[in-house]
This record gives structure tokens, sequence and C-alpha cells, in this order.
């Protein structure tokens, strides 16, 4: 006699339906109950690139923007609206710094060999171009997070806009590092980052933070684009935050 049992619909069927956060949770849910599980997903999962770290900045700054209450008269900074948006900024602002710290932490990887072993991580940087691509996104994102009527509720921004500053400042100097042991770095190239520095010190509304990145930038690479803020002087003492060895 022919089974006539019916069929099971296929685990690909069940999946395909759930949205994002869906599958995220149920995720969770396993990983959570089979803690062994975490580490085979972290091996299968893509390692993130400075692309899709930015991307995911730009979801997160949606997923902000969409947390403001509505209002027919644009957005309000009051305390109500801040404490709405709030899980949503700091969110914003830890992935910002998880990211800052997870691909600078190993600073740039010379390819010149030294006679000591050169740290191989999926995270290490091998060009300044990708640390100035993260920075100037990431940078230009915290620049457009909300202004508060209250003076407190901007430490959220304030703080973002610092740690970035300081990335600015490790990035240049390893990059002048990296210069001094032979490596080639284009006119173009510097002067775009000139360019963009000289933008959030002039926009970001914190230009104390963006002062000594500028002013070490001026000294390392000012004979490539000039000045790269007017009035900035370049020979002030700069408290610079120690990199790691190239």
């Amino acid at each position: 006699m022919e089974d006539t049992k019916p069929k099971d619909v296929t685990l690909d069927k069940l999946l395909e339906p759930l949205e994002e956060k869906d599958l995220r949770s149920l995720l969770d849910m396993l990983v959570a109950q089979n803690p062994g599980l975490a580490t085979q997903v972290r091996d299968l999962v893509p390692k993130p690139t400075v692309n899709s770290a930015c991307s995911q900045l730009v979801r997160l700054e949606r997923r902000l923007l969409a947390a403001f209450p509505y209002n027919k008269s644009g957005p309000l900074a009051d305390d109500y609206t801040y404490h709405r948006v709030r899980p949503a900024l700091e969110e914003l602002r830890d992935t910002i710094v998880m990211y800052l710290d997870h691909f600078t932490h190993y600073g740039l990887v010379s390819s010149r060999s030294t006679g000591t072993a050169v740290v191989q991580a999926d995270n290490a940087l091998t060009h300044p171009a990708e640390w100035f691509d993260l920075l100037a996104q990431a940078t230009d994102i915290a620049m457009r997070m909300p202004k508060w009527d209250r003076r407190e509720h901007n430490e959220i921004r304030r703080d973002t806009l610092r740690l970035l500053a300081d990335g600015w400042l490790r990035a240049i100097i390893a990059t002048a590092r990296w210069s001094e042991e032979g490596h080639i770095v284009g006119r173009d190239m510097v002067s775009q980052w000139g360019y963009q520095l000289d933008h959030f010190y002039q926009n970001s509304g914190e230009p104390s933070l963006f002062q000594p990145p500028v002013q070490v930038f001026q000294q390392s690479f000012g004979q490539y684009c000039g000045p790269v803020v007017r009035g900035v002087s370049s020979h002030l003492p700069v408290e610079t935050t120690p990199v790691p060895s190239l």
C-alpha cells in the first residue's frame, strides 16, 4: 500500500519567509542553547571588511532616524525624544567604536622584513587607504548625530567624535611611519585625506578635538598639499596616543 504520509516542509522553505530580525533571533536562541555553536558560526560568517562595516553603520544611522517620533514640524531635540532614540544612538556609537578598534588594533602591517614575525590577522590593515576610508565614512555619520537641547545629552556625539579624532591622529602617525619605510603614498590620496580632515575640523562643531590630527597631518604631509587648515599652527605641542609598532 502506498505511503500517504505528508511530506515535511523543507528547512529552507521554513526559513525563506522569515525577516532578518526573526532569523537573528532564531540564531541567538540556538547559540544560547548550544554555546559551542558560537565558534562554528563565527568561522562560517564572512569576515567584516571596511566596506561591509560602513554599510552596517549606514543601516544603524537609518535605524536611529526611524526611532524619532513623528512630529509635523520635524524632529524635536527635547528630553522625551532623546530618551526615545537613545538606545539606537548608543548602538550606533558602540558599533563605530567596535569597528574602529577591530580594524586599527594592529596598526599598519608592514611588508618590509624586520626580522620579527609580522602579525597575521584577518583585521590587519595593509594600506592606509583602508584606515582613512573607515575614518572618513564613520566620522561623516558621527557628525550627523542629532544635537540636543540639553548639553549633557550631546556627550554621546562628542565622545564618538573624540574617539574618531584620536583614530585620525593614530592613522596619520602610522601612515607617516609607513611612508618612512619606503612605501609610496600618492599626492592625490594625501590631498583627499587633508580635505576630509579640514571638513571635519570646520564642520563638526568640535574643532578642538580635530586640532591635534590637523597639526600632525600638517607636520607629516604638509609638503604634499599645503596647509590643511588656515590659522592652525603646526608647531604646537601635541599629546599623541601610542600606536602599535609597525
